[in-house]
Formats: structure tokens, C-alpha cells, sequence
């Protein structure tokens, strides 16, 4: 029997620390992790997607590490690893700005905003209050704006239900947002469950030629199936519209984009001089990877002249993909085959001695 001279994020949490602490972590053998990144980054202590609490967002500084579950909030600590990534959406927390055009066709009224009305999902009082009218399937009434991302984008933005009732109050609100390319809308609508926490809605892997315009609201006549809303209102914070076929991280803008830059994270550990031996990690998926897209490049680096001599990949539903490298290598790029969200993904290297 043997046992593993390195370990990081067990499934016992062994040495993560507390969730969004923003604090480099520990492994059981008692090294430390080095984050490079250089922006701040937005860690989520539970749920990514609903039951999202005031607090739950907290914002990490450059180089600190996001230590949590993910996905539904119920897994083991892990540390976020992203890609850079850009918000096009400007005054993202701002919808009373200019910036933030309100329109409408046929409708009573434009969508109208009310600043800073509740606690948004960062604990800050800057969610705002969009009061939208009712629509008939010829009519819209939403927030716009123009020139977003171009290609294979998505867009997200953090709803909850209005408590009020002297202010059209519901659970259940319904809010649709649209892409617009010059030529056709894209639509997806949320259903907004709470009047007590917060759901993020997404649109996902939306493909336009060339930027698109965005709109939230009531989007009736836009909708594939045109359907009527009631008067309702809604709390709304956080937009976001980034070239990526997921939504990532929240990243806040004001009246520029804002840039999260990509995450790399050292795991220090003594490797044995010989016999030949082997590094593996193991993480569900969240969201899809597209075919023959470059997800990951491996690394393991030392003083001496030790070198891959084999990397494998492996996934769920798909056989192993091995790639050898050269003599000299110690990083490998690898590109994974088309992966749906949720899948389990596996990578291991295996070294010579020197």
C-alpha cells in the first residue's frame, strides 16, 4: 500500500480555511499556495445561481486566492481558477445612468429606476428597483444598451422579487433580456423565484456577427413566442456581458470595461528523486467546453531535469487522451474534446526521475 506524498483540497476541506477568505491556503503537508493574478476577483461563498444572501459576493484583491464550493454551494472547497475575462456592460450597478438608455414600443411607459433601494449580493446598498409595465404581445418596454461583445458571448445579471406591496410586489417576477445583432433578437427569459434572495440569470453561448446591442425588461413582441406581462417590479444589480461561452465571475464596471485578469496558482511540494512517480487532480465541469477549445496548460517545474515523460486527460464519456512530450518539457497545453457542464474531468502527469 501506498499513500500520497502531495495533497490539495481533500474533500474533508483539510486546510482550505474559511470559504471567500482571500487567504492563501494550506496543504496537509503544510505548503502554502501562490496566487497570481492582477486584478481583484470576485469569490461566492454558496450557490453561484440562486438562494444568493447580501454578502455572499466578496471581492478578493489581486493575488488571493477564491477558496469555494461552487456550483450549487453544497461541494467540497476548491479554489476558483478563471481565464481573463472582460464586462462590457458599463455602469453595471448604475441603471439610472444615461448610460443605460429606457425604451419602448407600444407600452405605457419605459422602465423606471429607483437608485440604491435594497442590499445587493455584495452586502452594498446599490441594487436598484426597475418598475416594468405591463406589455401585450406587440409591446416592449425595457433598459438598453449599445455595441457590446462580438462572438460567441453570454450575458448574466442578479435579480430578486420586490417585498413591497405597495410597489407592485411579487415573487415571481419575469425578466427578459435580449441580444440584438442588427438583424435578429436573441432572447431568454428568468423567472425570479424570491423576494428574499437573489437568482443570477444567464444567456449563455449566444453567437452574433459583430457587437450586439443588450435589453432587459419586458420584452414581449421580442420573445420567439411573444407572450404578455403584467405590470411587476424587480430588484437588479450586477450586468454583465463578456465574450465566453459561460457566464464568469461578476466583474463591476462604471464607465469603462472592467478586465478580471486569469488566475495561476503554485502548489509547492517536494517530489521524490526516484523511482518514477505521478500527479493527478480531479474537478467537475461547471460549464461546457466547445470542440477543440484550449482549456488547460499543465505545468510542473524544478530545478533539475526531471520532465513529463506522458500526460493523460480523461473524462467522462470520453476515452483517455495521452500526449507525450519532449525530453525537456516540463509544461503541456491540452486540448480537450467538446465537455457539457457538470462533467467530470481528470488530469495526471507521470515523470521520470533524473
Amino acid at each position: 500500500l501506498s499513500a500520497p506524498l502531495f495533497q490539495f483540497a481533500p474533500a474533508s476541506g483539510a486546510g482550505m480555511g474559511p470559504v471567500c477568505a482571500c487567504a492563501e491556503v494550506a496543504a496537509p503537508n503544510g505548503a502554502a499556495t501562490t496566487t497570481v493574478r492582477a486584478s481583484s476577483a470576485v469569490c461566492t461563498k454558496g450557490n453561484n445561481y440562486v438562494g444568493i444572501v447580501p454578502g455572499d459576493l466578496v471581492t478578493c484583491s489581486s493575488n488571493q486566492p477564491r477558496v469555494m464550493p461552487g456550483g450549487d454551494g453544497s461541494g467540497p472547497l476548491g479554489i476558483l481558477v478563471e481565464t481573463s475575462k472582460v464586462n462590457t456592460a458599463l455602469q453595471s450597478q448604475t441603471l439610472n445612468s444615461a448610460t443605460w438608455q429606457k425604451i419602448q414600443s407600444g407600452a405605457s411607459t419605459v422602465p423606471v429606476v429607483t437608485a440604491d433601494v435594497t442590499l445587493a449580493p455584495d452586502g452594498t446598498m446599490t441594487a436598484d428597483l426597475v418598475t416594468l409595465p405591463a406589455t401585450s404581445t406587440s409591446q416592449y418596454s425595457a433598459l438598453y444598451q449599445a455595441a457590446l461583445s462580438a462572438g460567441v458571448s453570454s450575458c448574466s445579471f442578479y435579480a430578486m422579487g420586490n417585498s413591497d406591496a405597495g410597489v407592485l410586489a411579487d415573487a415571481g417576477v419575469t425578466v427578459d433580456s435580449c441580444m440584438w445583432n442588427g438583424s435578429a433578437y436573441v432572447c431568454t427569459t428568468c423567472v425570479v423565484p424570491s423576494v428574499t434572495t437573489w437568482r443570477r440569470c444567464v444567456a449563455e453561448k449566444i453567437t452574433t456577427a459583430g457587437t450586439f446591442d443588450f435589453l432587459l425588461g419586458h420584452l414581449s413582441s421580442q420573445l420567439a413566442a411573444p407572450v404578455a406581462r403584467s405590470a411587476e417590479s424587480v430588484f437588479i444589480w450586477g450586468i454583465q456581458c463578456e465574450v465566453s461561452p459561460w457566464a464568469s465571475s461578476y466583474m463591476a464596471t462604471v464607465a469603462g470595461s472592467t478586465t478580471r485578469a486569469k488566475d495561476d496558482i503554485t502548489l509547492p511540494f517536494t517530489s521524490p528523486a526516484s523511482p518514477a512517480w505521478s500527479i493527478a487532480a480531479t474537478w467537475v465541469q461547471p460549464n461546457q467546453f466547445a470542440a477543440g477549445a484550449t482549456q488547460l496548460n499543465v505545468g510542473l517545474n524544478d530545478a533539475g531535469s526531471n520532465d513529463f515523460n506522458q500526460l493523460s486527460v480523461s473524462t467522462t464519456g470520453f476515452a483517455n487522451s495521452n500526449f507525450r512530450t519532449a525530453a525537456t518539457s516540463h509544461s503541456q497545453t491540452v486540448t480537450l474534446p467538446p465537455v457539457d457542464g457538470g462533467t467530470t474531468v481528470r488530469i495526471a502527469a507521470r515523470m521520470v526521475g533524473a
